[in-house]
């Protein structure tokens, strides 16, 4: 969902995929970071960074590299200065299975003055993406062991945990998130990728005529829908516009 103020989704299928830093959750992707490591477990890490990273680099070298790492992982401000930094550089999309719900609209499209995009592939390996997953809910924050690697076999644990476990207060988003491990920034995705675009129940009659003529623009037909308000109940009802 978005409110009325980029073209540039139509003409050329990009969407802005931003920072963790810019969310309206606090705690969106700041899980509580394990900082205390035994002796061991701070040689294992140090070993498994050496041989991924140094490869062939001398002997003095590793051994500096080494004495680095260890100082950092007993220095509890720096490592999560440094790991919550490197999670404010990932690029995230945000999404939702439903377009239904009158909070998403009110918090995400200008007080359903906005849109919603619709993309398509409902399954994740016919996604337009190139990785996305469901979000997690849960009453805990998650913990994160950086240590725990095993040649990278454990990375999808840790993302579930770092950037894809919110509050169950924000169960009612449905919410998936895709990432592509590149910074912030627009992304152009394939042609196809859009499937619809659903005008908010608020929508001016200026921007409603606005968005039909980007819809126009676009190089593949796609449904417009709108958002109505229901007569009976607190409901959005979603309808097919008869005209574009």
């Amino acid at each position: 969902m978005t409110s009325l103020c980029n073209e540039q989704v139509f003409a050329r299928e990009e969407v802005y995929f931003g920072s963790a830093r810019d969310f309206n959750d606090p705690f969106d992707c700041h899980p509580r970071l394990k900082t205390k490591f035994t002796g061991k477990e701070i040689s294992k890490y140090s070993a498994y960074l050496q041989k991924k990273y140094l490869g062939d680099q001398p002997h003095s070298g590793r051994k500096q590299k080494a004495a680095e790492i260890k100082a950092l992982m007993k220095n509890r401000r720096e490592l999560e200065r440094r790991y919550f930094e490197r999670i404010e550089d990932f690029g995230l999309y945000c999404l939702s299975e439903t377009c239904e719900n009158i909070l998403m609209w009110s918090h995400y499209a200008d007080n359903h003055r906005g849109f919603c995009l619709e993309f398509g592939g409902r399954e994740p390996q016919s996604s337009p993406f190139q990785a996305v997953l469901p979000i997690k809910y849960q009453e805990d924050r998650p913990i994160v062991d950086i240590t725990v690697t095993a040649d990278d076999e454990d990375t999808p644990k840790i993302v579930q945990l770092g950037l894809l476990t919110k509050s169950l207060d924000w169960k009612y988003e449905k919410e998936w998130r895709a990432w592509d491990g590149e910074r912030p920034g627009p992304r152009v995705l394939k042609a196809g990728s859009l499937s619809a675009v659903i005008l908010g129940a608020r929508i001016t009659p200026e921007d409603r005529e606005k968005l039909f003529y980007w819809v126009g623009q676009h190089r593949l037909p796609l449904e417009i829908r709108e958002a109505r308000l229901s007569s009976d109940h607190f409901r959005l009802k979603i309808v097919t516009c008869k005209t574009a």
